[in-house]
């Protein structure tokens, strides 16, 4: 498990500051292009690119997962000539699919704003949206994901960067010049462009000179496909559904409070992202099966003891940080934001690290196929009911309930496939979620007696302290766990940082007997 857990780590740390520059601008994009437009206007910016990311969904539907599998497999077998005839086949799949996409939204965006969305007024923001599916697909889908296959992670890094770079620039810029939600929509394609052509190009210099081949065509890459398929068919239903109840359901200005409440979660992924991406190479590293339940309890542990940082973090600052970012026109949001970070740190303890990971390995694709269905059974009906008894405060519920279904479900098939004593493990986690909710209550109390702006930086000060004591007292992460993390660290720049932090948690750790 020592190289696994060094990989996992530094894997980690790497994707993390890419992560944290692109999500810090985007996240600062968001806030002021809130601002500038307004809730409203916003709302209606935040529905113009739910029709283009539905189409997109269609466009990968597992394409990029079984892409980044055989590219893998081919490059730890030191085969580029095999890597390059997944990258032709691919790109060229999707690059065609996303071609028809596009047109096809464009002859059909006035249908989509007037008969679906029911807000005609969307119509001309829907056709510049279009774009976002081909420039999206360059991007994301062919550049980003395959350059993180080919084990330049930090190349994949450098376009996050560029594109959140260009888009916290422009669409701005182009809403104060007076070109208002279009402005915003045009800053974000240039942001794809860019970063997609930059991507593309360095794929073409790495494939340089070398002929493709290999034992590998766009029928096998289907058939492996077929799963993901379904459940992407799943998850892009679960998802306009959404936005379709929204816009016929909800005034634009609470959509709006959503979305600025939704933008302020990435915070939250700028820690839980890397930890999705190394998920899958990760446990492809483990040869021996009776390691996965070893591996799932002891990531799980650190999956839970970062995402609930990021969370609690979040919610100990939520009124000020709302009101400090977009003003006080979104009052909303803040009770939004705090409703859904409580109801996630409350069931946090369910969530076991790398399960569809491991039953993917496994070729057990019924598990999570059956975990969509019951999700979106449970989601889309009690949506729509919670939505018109108790508004947009119905959407988090409903996403909340259908959570906790469909992961006890996965919870349970994987505790049986790998051997995993779920009782004990689910103790395990409780564990750290006590200690956060415990870490929240006096930063909370600050919140709302300290005046604004100091609760923010003393509120966000105390969970943090308290947090990190608590965990090092209660022993959560053993000092031999901390010896493997120094040591995953040596030649990481990160180390100056994160070593005194160690060593404290270290030093607090050993004050209990």
């Amino acid at each position: 498990m020592g190289d696994i857990s060094k990989y996992a780590i530094t894997s980690y740390l790497h994707i993390l500051v890419g992560t944290f520059s692109a999500t810090v601008l985007l996240g600062l994009n968001t806030i002021i292009v809130g601002r500038l437009l307004g809730p409203e206007n916003y709302g209606l910016y935040t529905l113009s690119f739910s029709i283009p990311y539905f189409l997109l969904g269609f466009i990968d539907l597992g394409m990029t997962t079984a892409a980044q599998r055989y590219i893998s497999e081919f490059m730890a077998k030191g085969k580029l000539a095999g890597a390059k005839k997944v990258f032709q086949i691919t790109t060229s799949y999707m690059l065609t699919l996303s071609l028809v996409f596009t047109v096809l939204f464009l002859i059909l965006s006035n249908y989509i704003a007037s008969s679906i969305l029911n807000r005609p007024e969307l119509v001309i923001y829907l056709r510049i949206s279009a774009l976002i599916i081909l420039l999206e697909t360059v991007f994301r889908y062919i550049s980003y994901n395959q350059l993180l296959a080919l084990g330049k992670s930090h190349v994949s890094s450098f376009l996050d960067f560029l594109y959140a770079l260009l888009r916290f620039i422009l669409a701005p810029l182009l809403i104060i010049l007076g070109f208002g939600i279009a402005g915003a929509i045009f800053g974000a394609l240039a942001g794809y462009a860019v970063a997609g052509i930059v991507g593309i190009t360095y794929l073409l210099y790495i494939f340089r000179g070398i002929k493709a081949e290999g034992d590998i065509s766009l029928k096998s890459i289907f058939s492996y496909n077929i799963p993901f398929t379904i459940l992407g068919i799943i998850g892009l239903i679960s998802g306009e559904v959404q936005y379709i109840l929204l816009s016929r359901l909800i005034i634009a200005s609470d959509i709006g409070n959503y979305a600025a409440a939704n933008n302020l979660t990435s915070i939250i992924t700028i820690f839980t992202s890397p930890l999705a991406q190394i998920t899958l190479p990760t446990f492809s590293r483990i040869t021996d099966e009776r390691q996965y339940a070893e591996a799932v309890m002891k990531y799980s542990r650190y999956a839970l003891l970062i995402t609930l940082e990021a969370q609690g973090m979040l919610f100990s600052v939520s009124f000020p940080l709302v009101y400090l970012l977009y003003g006080e026109k979104y009052s909303l949001s803040p009770y939004l934001l705090q409703l859904s970070l409580i109801l996630s740190i409350l069931t946090s303890f369910l969530s076991l690290y790398g399960r569809n990971t491991i039953f993917y390995i496994k070729r057990m694709y019924k598990i999570p196929i059956v975990e969509n269905i019951i999700n979106i059974s449970v989601f889309i009906p009690l949506t729509y009911f919670l939505l018109l008894r108790f508004g947009i405060v119905g959407m988090i519920f409903s996403s909340w309930a259908s959570s906790i279904v469909s992961t006890i479900y996965e919870d349970i098939q994987l505790s049986k496939l790998i051997g995993l004593k779920l009782k004990e493990s689910i103790f395990t986690l409780i564990r750290i979620e006590i200690i956060a909710l415990i870490s929240l209550i006096l930063p909370s109390a600050i919140e709302f007696k300290i005046p604004y702006p100091y609760n923010l930086p003393l509120s966000l000060a105390t969970f943090i302290t308290q947090y990190i004591i608590l965990i090092a007292f209660s022993k959560t992460i053993s000092a031999v766990e901390i010896k493997e993390i120094e040591s995953a660290l040596e030649n990481s720049k990160l180390n100056i940082i994160l070593k005194p932090l160690l060593k404290l948690i270290l030093i607090i750790s050993s004050l209990r007997v």
